[in-house]
């Protein structure tokens, strides 16, 4: 793997910390939060050292791109760059960092579990019954795509409207590549219940029409879309 994206929760021991030590000083790029670094990952490892007490943030900042964003208040460990770079910032405060390690890179993001700080009611698949969450920040999308981009040779293409109604996954088949895309347009779509007699009611959330590119940037013999036999370019 080129990128390993520790999930959240994750343990790492004494031997799990020299394993991933190792595939990033082997030319891989490993990605963790801070609140998972636990003891044996040194922040140095990372090219940072803890620079005082956790604050808030209300913004994030793409230092690569410009691009910024609106948060709602979160948790922002204050970190002091020795030797890392800010890939992302709040307020100019080192929001991601990224440290070159032998041939790889340490990816640390210092916003604890990357969510917002205050819970929100949701009935978000949950058939309407309310649960409380706290919301992913609004950059962790836009750091997923940058870090992920040139991993394969496919660029799924889609307008920024469409962007909660399209997922897709690219799968390695021997020589040759599967790209599959999903339609959750109808977890937007309003229910039509239709009655059926007296007793029963057909419930129905019809899907929508997605428009997409997919786009590859590496020669291809034979091309074949699976779903409707359709022609590709």
């Amino acid at each position: 793997y080129q990128i390993l994206w520790a999930m959240g929760g994750l343990r790492v021991d004494a031997p799990f910390a020299e394993t991933l030590q190792a595939f990033v000083r082997g030319g891989g790029c490993l990605v963790i939060n801070i609140a998972d670094i636990g003891e044996h990952l040194d922040p140095t490892f990372f090219g940072v050292k803890l620079a005082g007490p956790v604050g808030t943030g209300t913004r994030s900042r793409n230092e690569l791109t410009g691009k910024e964003f609106a948060e709602e208040d979160f948790a922002l460990t204050s970190l002091e760059l020795v030797g890392a770079e800010a890939l992302y910032t709040s307020d100019g405060r080192p929001l991601v960092t990224r440290h070159t390690v032998g041939l790889g890179s340490a990816v640390l993001v210092a916003a604890p579990h990357m969510v917002q700080s205050s819970e929100i009611l949701s009935t978000d698949g949950m058939s309407d019954r309310a649960w409380p969450k706290k919301p992913v920040l609004r950059f962790a999308d836009d750091l997923i795509e940058n870090l992920t981009a040139t991993l394969t040779p496919f660029e799924v293409r889609r307008s920024p409207g469409d962007k909660p109604d399209l997922s897709w996954q690219v799968n390695r088949k021997g020589a040759g590549w599967t790209v599959t895309v999903y339609n959750y347009s109808l977890k937007r779509e309003e229910l039509v219940a239709r009655p059926l007699g007296t007793a029963k009611v057909l419930a129905e959330y019809p899907y929508k029409s997605v428009p997409f590119q997919i786009v590859c940037r590496a020669p291809m013999t034979d091309v074949v879309e699976c779903f409707e036999g359709r022609d590709v370019n």
